[in-house]
């Protein structure tokens, strides 16, 4: 009763008061990157192989060559990763995010102009920067800002929005593509993107909560926050085997990810068909980022990292049984619905799991860098996928590569600990 009666009168007083507008404020923001994520990652990312089949009839492009596209997004993506990340710990997430939002507008309205290989190049590498530094980069940074207390559940509302965006944009993207064309489906892709996530992120989106009418830059407010500077980052463990694991899911994932659709259509179900069952991969996303993110919150990320890593190669090897002529759409479904709930913990924990090992007072810079890094991976991914297609000429070998890759993953991830002068973050109480 006396305990009641405390948070009764705490929560009545001013500073209970001020405490519960932060909340909010910080749920607010949370939600608003969810929205930006819903519109300008989840159906730019979650249809790039979506343009796989329609390249390979109309430009005569085999498979590795139009896997080269998806390559230059990602590794367009890894490029600017660092150079955002720096200028996230020295300007406000707003200005960064605002800009490059307008760079991946501006890439799919000259890309549905283009007849030729070498400029659709550089079309999807304008996409693939704008989209790295206006989503997922800056996204996380500024969630983990914010939500200091529920880390894993914030970062994994955040996905979810990007998660929703694929599932629920992205079977109405392949019905444009279908009826009108892909160019048409570039140009209907943008009009969201300036109409509302441009709005969303200069009215919603802060760095970081304010530290006082005294820290008036965000450079000053980083230098407020804990966690070590870069150089001895650098030179620490954890910080390699967080890019470790990042590096190789990137590789196993993006290499799986982008080539299903094609696999599909390969074996046997239609295009509009084939897009429905990838809709299960990405709400399942949605539903393990935020259940497992907050799972995470009270039983440890590193546990529940390397448990969605496993769970991830097995989904993966799931979905080779899509093949079989009576219980094909079985697998294909039960393989979408396995990835989908594991990847979406391990996108969500591998950002997580860099504040808890390294801390937030260089977190811009540092998870640039294992942006970077990831990136490479994940653009070598698609890449050597398809080269082993067309030397095996079935995707069995390639998807078995990829699931491997995910086990790898999980055995990196089993190794980060916080570093020397960074304090545990203990696990919530159930």
């Amino acid at each position: 009763m006396i305990c009641k009666r405390g948070r009764e009168s705490l929560r009545d007083s001013p500073l209970g008061l001020a405490m519960e507008n932060q909340e909010r404020r910080v749920w607010r923001v949370v939600w608003s990157l969810a929205l930006v994520q819903f519109i300008l990652l989840g159906p730019t990312y979650g249809t790039l192989g979506y343009f796989y089949s329609p390249w390979i009839r109309e430009f005569g492009w085999n498979h590795a060559r139009v896997a080269l596209t998806t390559t230059a997004f990602l590794f367009a993506q890894a490029a600017v990763s660092p150079v955002v990340g720096w200028l996230l710990d020295r300007l406000p997430a707003q200005a960064v995010m605002t800009a490059a939002a307008a760079a991946v507008v501006v890439g799919y309205l000259w890309g549905s102009t283009l007849h030729s290989f070498a400029p659709m190049i550089a079309a999807l590498a304008i996409i693939g920067g704008g989209v790295s530094a206006s989503t997922y980069v800056p996204a996380m940074m500024v969630a983990a800002n914010w939500a200091t207390q529920r880390r894993g559940l914030a970062l994994g509302i955040v996905l979810a929005g990007a998660a929703a965006g694929g599932t629920v944009l992205a079977p109405v993207f392949e019905v444009i593509l279908v009826h009108f064309g892909w160019r048409t489906a570039m140009v209907c892709l943008t009009v969201p993107m300036w109409l509302i996530a441009i709005p969303v992120i200069l009215i919603m989106v802060r760095t970081r909560p304010s530290s006082g009418p005294e820290v008036s830059s965000v450079k000053e407010q980083a230098e407020t926050l804990s966690g070590l500077e870069v150089g001895p980052a650098l030179m620490s463990l954890p910080f390699w085997m967080v890019v470790a694991t990042e590096f190789i899911y990137n590789v196993g994932y993006q290499g799986f990810v982008h080539h299903l659709m094609t696999y599909y259509i390969g074996a046997g179900f239609k295009a509009q068909n084939a897009a429905l069952i990838l809709g299960l991969l990405t709400l399942f996303t949605t539903v393990g980022a935020i259940a497992l993110g907050g799972f995470a919150d009270k039983r440890g990320v590193r546990g529940v990292l390397i448990g969605s890593l496993v769970g991830l190669a097995a989904g993966i090897a799931i979905v080779l049984g899509a093949t079989s002529r009576n219980f094909g759409t079985l697998y294909a479904a039960a393989s979408m619905v396995a990835a989908g709930l594991c990847v979406g913990a391990s996108a969500t924990l591998l950002p997580a799991i860099l504040a808890e090992a390294l801390g937030l007072r260089r977190y811009g810079t540092l998870w640039g860098v294992v942006r970077l890094l990831g990136w490479i991976g994940g653009g070598l991914g698609p890449f050597l996928t398809g080269r082993i297609f067309d030397r095996a000429g079935t995707y069995a070998p390639a998807f078995e590569f990829c699931a491997l890759c995910m086990l790898i993953g999980a055995g990196s991830a089993a190794m980060i600990r916080p570093a020397q002068g960074i304090i545990p973050q203990p696990a919530t109480a159930a």
